[in-house]
């Protein structure tokens, strides 16, 4: 009996050797299949950028390589799965004030994919204190590229300056700018209009228009839409039975009415 029962206890603790050993073993593989893996190197990197539409885009095929080099040190083919944490190139990407989002992952060819998506910019600062930049339409400031312009309005003139927090300061001409540069895409007609938003010393802003010498002068962005009406009936009616040269600058900072000034003199055209 007793026998029976060593043979018996032998028995299991052969199996529980086999079982612990074939764990072990598949430990082991996948310790070595991971090892593998994390040393294999990438085979290709793959980035695609979303175009800005109707301009030419802010970030290059080129230039986004250059930045996921810089980002993991070396070159592409280099690059191990080891080396790649894509939350982290993401968050790298986008600290480029150009870049809104990027999308990072791995195919099953070990392509590295990067997708990136710009922030559109609406208007181009260039005010009088020397500050150079793009808003997108949430006011977020955006470098400028050499060779990269968007076609958008230029804002210049007597602008205050740039600081993170000028949403908070609601006199700041940011606010204004802002408003109008999101505000003429709406309107094939202003769009195509509207070259220069031009803030004068005293904080009143003036459009500049692509055809003509005249200034049209909105004083704010209070009633803005009004305003803009007031800017398409000026040109739809007025300017095109009396001509671009009656008039050197137009005033609609009365809402009710329409002010013609020649240079001489002022007087409502319309009301």
């Amino acid at each position: 009996m007793r026998k029976k029962t060593n043979q018996k206890q032998m028995r299991q603790l052969w199996e529980k050797f086999l079982w612990l050993t074939a764990i072990l073993a598949i430990v082991a593989l996948l310790w070595i299949s991971v090892k593998t893996h994390l040393n294999r190197q990438i085979n290709q990197l793959s980035v695609e950028i979303e175009n800005l539409e109707g301009s030419r885009n802010l970030v290059s095929k080129k230039m986004a390589e250059m930045h996921i080099e810089q980002f993991f040190g070396m070159d592409i083919q280099d690059v191990t799965f080891a080396n790649i944490d894509s939350r982290k190139l993401e968050e790298a990407l986008i600290n480029d004030s150009r870049i809104e989002h990027a999308e990072v992952f791995i195919d099953g060819r070990n392509i590295l994919h990067v997708q990136i998506q710009q922030r559109t910019p609406v208007v181009r600062i260039m005010a009088e204190n020397g500050e150079d930049y793009y808003l997108d339409k949430y006011g977020e400031r955006i470098k400028t590229v050499k060779g990269s312009a968007v076609r958008v309005p230029i804002a210049s003139g007597y602008i205050d300056k740039y600081i993170p927090n000028w949403r908070e300061m609601n006199a700041h001409k940011i606010h204004d700018i802002l408003a109008i540069s999101k505000e003429l895409p709406k309107d094939d007609f202003l769009q195509a209009l509207v070259e220069q938003i031009y803030v004068e010393k005293d904080g009143a802003i003036t459009l500049i228009p692509k055809v003509g010498k005249q200034e049209l002068i909105l004083g704010s962005a209070d009633k803005l839409n009004l305003k803009l009406r007031n800017i398409k009936l000026t040109y739809k009616s007025i300017v095109r039975i009396k001509g671009f040269d009656k008039y050197e600058r137009f005033i609609y900072e009365y809402t009710n009415q329409i002010i013609g000034d020649n240079g001489k003199d002022s007087k409502v055209i319309s009301s």
